[in-house]
């Protein structure tokens, strides 16, 4: 087995501190002690910094000050950032992007590799809490007294029972689940509990934080401002990702917490079980038929348009078919709707059908969040009734302002949207389907060009002989924390078994909502459409989403 060992060094060796001189030695040790054992300092691409027997690998690019700069201007809070600019850690440093820092160990030549924080002080005791089926470890760390050499017997402070300083990841396991990650800057709040949530949640995963320790630490005083942006930038990533701080959480008060209150350093009886009672409560019987039958793709780039339409809607349907006419070269429309439109625009290529033509389901109770959204979503994924192979589905909120290509040469184009990584899609699709997020990206744009065969190669793939077998077997299971997203599963299915076949792009399009649940908010009219197409037509935008939310 071959392991590829890694730190962040960004200091001179003259130039480091006694507790991270004794890592490097503790690591040099290991290293002597198996020799398939290969250590690495990653850091910036201008940095050169050099330990004896560590190999320099100075690949890093993305610096803390630029994913902060983008975090804010992604979310709309430009003046938040320039309000503390000043505080990025008193600008001393730039700190690296701990999933680039597994990138680059998973680029090297290796089984298994192992990082951890340039002050652990590692014990080779690590490899005797190995097992064959076990994927990721992570590793908690026991505070001790000050040491003058390695040799010295440590005197316990604390087990940092749910803080994690080193992750023993498995290379394959890694390079397959990476996309779940996010951003998170080295040392700053919650990095490790994010990347630790997600191993346990996402892969085979052990926690090591019992004795005897496997890792140890010198405690020392904070060197670092904890008002600072970075720790700004993290711990609000964290908070707000609903999903991981609630799973997090919950875990921590309800099993690690009670050592510390029980005053015990070692797992209570039972502590083990319930960790792994905890993150597989979303394991599911995979609906996965390992021998499905995969359809061709056609050469022809003929395609149909389909709208599914809400009767909140139906205010911008004539807004959504005149530009999708102006901007699209599709062959038929679509309209699907629960009931009959009111005021239906008439032409020779415009089909008005109901639900029912294509997923006929008397009642959608059953799904378990919201059971209208993911009904639609089967709709779309479902429809079968064009004569052509590829169907572009364009919400009933969604207009088109520019001219937009389907096609770049022979390549179908799938575009999506800003930033988002909504982790119940991804942990859905893996519990559900076996299926792993494989882009670096997400899937939904509010648009999606879909290919028939492919939609069929997915529901083989599934086992089920429909989409309504397959609705009724998924939907119970979903809840506010474990979803679908057609547009997610569609795009990461593509990329997985049509490798190379789409082009994906970025479209650039403006988000306008209006929640209709508040009594002061007025529903869209015909203006204020006209309004809002006439303010972005001249800019570089591609497409206008007019949502409106409505319990």
């Amino acid at each position: 087995m071959k392991i590829s060992v890694g730190i962040n060094g960004f200091k001179e060796y003259s130039n480091l501190e006694k507790r991270e001189k004794f890592c490097i030695e503790s690591l040099l040790k290991f290293k002597n002690s198996n020799k398939n054992v290969e250590l690495y300092n990653i850091c910036f691409k201008e940095e050169n910094i050099k330990y004896d027997n560590f190999t320099t690998l100075n690949k890093l690019t993305k610096k803390s000050d630029c994913l902060i700069r983008e975090y804010y201007n992604k979310n709309n809070r430009e003046n938040d950032y320039y309000s503390r600019q000043s505080e990025i850690d008193n600008n001393t440093k730039h700190l690296p992007s701990v999933k680039e820092i597994f990138d680059v160990l998973a680029s090297t030549d290796c089984d298994y590799f192992l990082f951890l924080n340039n002050d652990i002080i590692l014990s080779n005791r690590l490899l005797k809490e190995l097992e064959d089926d076990v994927e990721s470890y992570v590793i908690s760390r026991l505070n001790i007294q000050d040491i003058d050499s390695l040799n010295d017997i440590p005197k316990p402070n604390s087990y940092s029972v749910h803080g994690y300083d080193a992750f023993f990841i498995k290379k394959e396991t890694w390079l397959r689940i990476r996309g779940n990650f996010d951003d998170y800057i080295l040392g700053r709040f919650y990095w490790d509990t994010f990347f630790a949530t997600i191993f346990n949640l996402f892969s085979n995963c052990k926690i090591i934080n019992k004795l005897p320790a496997v890792c140890f630490h010198i405690d020392h005083p904070a060197s670092y401002n904890t008002e600072c942006i970075e720790h700004f930038y993290t711990g609000n990533m964290f908070n707000t990702n609903l999903f991981v701080s609630n799973i997090w959480f919950t875990y921590v008060y309800s099993i690690p917490m009670k050592r510390v209150k029980q005053q015990v350093e070692m797992p209570l009886p039972n502590e083990k079980e319930l960790e792994k009672q905890y993150f597989s409560q979303f394991n599911q019987n995979i609906l996965f038929n390992k021998d499905f039958k995969k359809l061709d793709v056609t050469n022809n780039k003929d395609y149909d348009l389909f709208i599914p339409l809400h009767p909140k809607d139906e205010v911008k349907l004539p807004y959504v078919i005149e530009h999708a006419t102006k901007h699209l070269n599709y062959k038929n429309i679509f309209v699907c709707s629960p009931y009959n439109i009111s005021n239906k625009i008439t032409d020779t290529n415009i089909s008005y059908i109901n639900d029912k033509d294509i997923l006929d389901i008397p009642d959608t109770s059953f799904i378990g969040f919201r059971p209208n959204w993911i009904y639609q979503q089967f709709l779309k994924l479902s429809f079968n009734l064009s004569s052509n192979q590829y169907y572009f589905v364009l919400d009933a909120d969604t207009v088109i302002i520019k001219d937009l290509s389907l096609f770049e040469n022979d390549s179908p184009i799938w575009y999506y949207g800003g930033i988002q990584n909504h982790l119940p899609y991804f942990l859905f699709n893996k519990k559900i389907f076996n299926l792993d997020k494989s882009l670096d990206h997400t899937g939904i744009g509010d648009v999606g060009f879909f290919n028939k065969n492919i939609v069929q190669s997915f529901l083989n793939y599934t086992g089920c002989s429909s989409f309504k077998d397959l609705l009724y077997m998924v939907g119970k299971k979903t809840s506010p924390f474990f979803h679908f997203s057609e547009y997610e599963t569609y795009a990461n299915f593509v990329n997985t078994y049509y490798p190379d076949l789409y082009t994906f792009k970025k479209i650039k399009q403006v988000n306008k909502g209006r929640d209709l649940n508040l009594k002061e908010t007025p529903d869209w009219t015909a203006k204020d459409i006209e309004d809002v197409i006439a303010e972005y037509s001249n800019t570089d935008k591609q497409i206008l989403s007019l949502h409106s939310w409505k319990i």
